[in-house]
């Protein structure tokens, strides 16, 4: 569209330079006179020839190549009345127009009679009568004529006609630009809605699936923050956007090292992304810490891994929300048939005994679900199951 908006202007611009620029041919005849001397006639039509060449609105023939084909063409000053006689002298100039003039003296004034003529058609195209009162001699005259050439060949070329034209043609011209400005305009603000759109698209460095910075797998990302609450530092982060899973299983591990019996966690650890990393401080915090070791606690385990580039304590174990998100994003991913969870039993009277687990596989109404909740249990903490860390940046 723009490009064709482009080719019209360029074509209207170049017909109306051309339109504006061709100019009609203009011969213009000895002018005749009566009691005047034909000396001050010839000089009175060579400058009128100059004057109506200085007004830019005609070509004007000059003197020596009319007398030329005048006398070529045998062409007589009673000639002037011949129509035909004046189309072949016009034809043989290559002239449309012809300037035919007389000046008359009457009493004390002149009188000029001057007009412009259609070679082809004699049509009157613009004349001029005009009295010098009180004015004896051809000075007077000499005066008048670049006021007489001026309103001559504005008349001639249809001044007018060509100013209403000429106005048409920027009427139209302004309204190709204005299209050619609106279509621009129109371009330049779907390409901003795209590098907007692009942009926001963007904001997301990683995809669900990508080797995330951890050299794990992403298996969340979102583009709103979310809070993690804090584990064993004490630090939460509310500007987290992805969680990262360990690339391969990080060993085998009981839920914790405590008996029945003994001392264990006596509270609900919650089911949820956000609490992952404090249900893992929880349990290690309620463990003797010297009895701790990552094969007899997973989130021990999780809390002591590390890659080249992350530390001790970044990594957490997951919840049950957590092993389900990445077994929905990342299939095939979870390969152990089992996973210890950070959330326990929902009941107060069970939670120091019995832990979630996660099997590897999903129902397919689980994989199409935001919230897959089915194929977990409770299990004895004593029980070795895989163990995989995740993180949150």
């Amino acid at each position: 569209m723009k490009r064709f908006i482009t080719f019209l202007l360029v074509m209207l611009s170049i017909c109306f330079c051309a339109f504006s620029q061709s100019k009609p041919v203009v011969v213009v005849a000895p002018f005749d006179a009566k009691d005047i001397e034909q000396s001050e006639m010839d000089i009175l039509t060579e400058v009128f020839i100059s004057e109506y060449a200085n007004t830019r609105k005609a070509d004007v023939v000059d003197r020596n190549s009319f007398d030329k084909i005048k006398s070529q063409l045998d062409f007589q000053s009673s000639d002037w009345s011949n129509t035909e006689k004046v189309a072949e002298l016009g034809k043989a100039l290559n002239a449309n127009l012809v300037v035919v003039g007389q000046i008359r003296k009457m009493e004390d004034s002149l009188l000029a009679i001057i007009r412009v003529e259609d070679v082809n058609s004699t049509k009157i195209l613009a004349a001029l009568p005009h009295n010098l009162s009180k004015v004896k001699d051809i000075n007077a005259a000499l005066d008048k004529t670049t006021e007489w050439c001026e309103f001559l060949s504005s008349k001639a070329s249809g001044e007018n006609t060509q100013k209403d034209e000429t106005a048409l043609f920027e009427k139209k011209i302004a309204e190709l630009q204005a299209e050619k400005r609106a279509a621009e305009q129109k371009a330049a603000d779907e390409k901003k809605k795209r590098e907007e759109a692009e942009k926001k698209a963007s904001t997301l460095k990683y995809k669900i699936g990508d080797r995330g910075p951890g050299g794990g797998w992403i298996y969340f990302a979102s583009e709103k923050p979310f809070y993690v609450w804090g584990g064993m530092d004490r630090i939460s982060n509310g500007d987290c956007h992805y969680l990262e899973v360990s690339d391969e299983d990080i060993g085998v591990a009981t839920w914790c090292p405590c008996k029945r019996e003994h001392d264990c966690i006596h509270h609900i650890l919650f089911d949820s992304i956000e609490y992952s990393k404090s249900n893992t401080g929880s349990i290690i915090e309620a463990t003797h810490q010297e009895r701790l070791r990552s094969y007899n606690c997973a989130a021990y385990a999780c809390y002591n891994y590390s890659t080249a580039t992350t530390k001790k304590g970044e990594w957490y174990l997951p919840s049950l929300m957590d092993l389900s998100l990445i077994d929905l994003n990342l299939k095939g991913k979870l390969r152990s048939e089992y996973y210890w969870s950070s959330t326990t039993s929902w009941s107060k009277w069970d939670s120091d005994t019995d832990a979630v687990i996660r099997p590897y596989k999903l129902s397919i109404s689980d994989r199409n679900s935001a919230h897959p909740t089915s194929d977990f249990f409770y299990e004895d903490k004593q029980k070795e199951y895989a163990v995989r860390a995740v993180r949150a940046f």
